[in-house]
């Protein structure tokens, strides 16, 4: 009986009483200099930059920003209920290596029974701010400009600063003019 007359006190106009089981939530305003990088909420990709990111449920977030060329960003946002949160990243360029190629002496000749050997001397250089990974220096012997003879010298890890020389034997003909023409590969 109990129970019936609640339902007619509720259907005659009675205010119902519920809990509010709303999630409280905020803003997050990022923006970065320069535009465009990807935002990362907790590792989800959210989007790029400037962003404003609505309805975040409050609390402590970790926020991260990159964009090639730039090292990545990072910081803690709180999030607080109605509140909108802002966050500018500056992002600072990616330090890069620098790879410079010196030849060092006169193409040196020297004669075999088959042929004529021509040493190439070089020294490499790394004048940038990062190391360079897996350096390889390749070597072109040229004649009337085609390539008689190639040869690639692995030089591997360079650190900012560092030098080293090498040199390659490339096979010719004698009596022949040469030039040597190099580039350079690396990380």
């Amino acid at each position: 009986m109990v129970l019936m007359l609640i339902g007619v006190i509720c259907t005659t106009g009675c205010v119902i009483i519920s809990s509010n089981d709303a999630t409280p939530t905020g803003t997050l305003s990022v923006s970065s200099t320069p535009p465009g990088s990807s935002v990362y909420l907790d590792n989800v990709y959210k989007g790029t930059t400037p962003l404003n990111l609505e309805n975040i449920p409050t609390g402590t977030y970790n926020l991260t920003l990159n964009m090639s060329g730039y090292d990545d960003w990072q910081t803690s946002v709180l999030i607080n209920n109605s509140e909108t949160t802002s966050h500018t990243a500056v992002l600072t360029p990616t330090p890069k290596a620098n790879i410079v190629v010196q030849k060092t002496g006169c193409l040196e000749n020297w004669s075999v029974s088959m042929g004529t050997y021509y040493t190439a001397s070089f020294v490499v250089y790394n004048t940038g701010e990062a190391a360079a990974k897996n350096v390889h220096l390749l070597m072109d012997l040229i004649c009337d400009e085609n390539v008689e003879d190639s040869a690639t010298v692995y030089i591997g890890y360079l650190a900012p600063g560092e030098q080293i020389s090498v040199s390659a034997d490339l096979d010719g003909k004698f009596g022949s003019s040469y030039t040597v023409k190099w580039s350079t590969i690396y990380e």
